[in-house]
């Protein structure tokens, strides 16, 4: 199964801005249910073994940035997994 969503930040001030992120990735307490292909654009500042990540944006005003995260969810067809967008 393969999901993905953007997140999209947008400056209404007048004057540059430094906006900090976070967001949380799946992880899979299940041996058998794998979290695989993360892709993470752009790159976070700062990332955890929990799948905690960070961005540091700097925006200038009237900016937009988006952030885009995407992954696969692998897991056999008996066991059902909750929790996912």
């Amino acid at each position: 199964l393969a999901f993905g969503y953007e997140i999209l930040v947008e400056s209404l001030l007048a004057h540059p801005i430094t906006v900090t992120l976070r967001d949380q990735l799946p992880t899979s307490r299940h041996e058998l249910v794998k979290v695989k292909g993360e892709e993470l654009q752009p790159e976070p500042t700062e990332r955890t073994e929990l799948g905690l990540v960070t961005w540091e944006l700097r925006l200038e005003p009237a900016a937009t940035q988006t952030i885009r995260i995407g992954f696969v969810v692998e897991h056999p067809r008996e066991i059902t997994v909750t929790g996912l967008p």
